[in-house]
């Protein structure tokens, strides 16, 4: 993973748990802050972190419901606020595809495709 492929929000893995970045720095550190009572921040090189998996739970708890004849996940509420995102495995391989823009693998994948669609959604772990 490289730093310039992340933003600020992404959700990122630490070796403190998965956390939120919160700040960019010299291109191989970033910053999360994580809450021990007194919000504290901490800084990690680019090579201690890692990409959370997307994964059919995360869309669920994050309003996409499952549709399995259809291999889709459509918006909860169905008025378009939220893309479909298709659903592709073979048992061991997941594909997940944002309707025929692009293939996402991870959390932060689809973080920046929402805003790239000018939605705003907070992702839920």
């Amino acid at each position: 993973m490289k730093a310039n492929e992340l933003m600020i929000g992404d959700w990122v893995s630490t070796p403190k748990g998965n956390y939120q970045i919160d700040c960019i720095q010299d291109n191989d550190v970033v910053g999360t802050t994580y809450n021990n009572g007194e919000g504290v921040e901490s800084l990690f090189h680019i090579n201690k972190i890692e990409p959370i998996p997307l994964t059919p739970e995360i869309l669920k708890k994050n309003r996409w419901v499952y549709i399995a004849e259809d291999k889709v996940f459509y918006p909860e509420n169905l008025k378009g606020e939220l893309p479909w995102i298709y659903y592709i495995t073979d048992g061991s391989n997941e594909v997940f595809r944002m309707q025929d823009f692009c293939n996402l693998q991870y959390v932060h994948q689809l973080q920046h495709a929402l805003r790239l669609c000018l939605i705003e959604k907070t992702i839920e772990l």
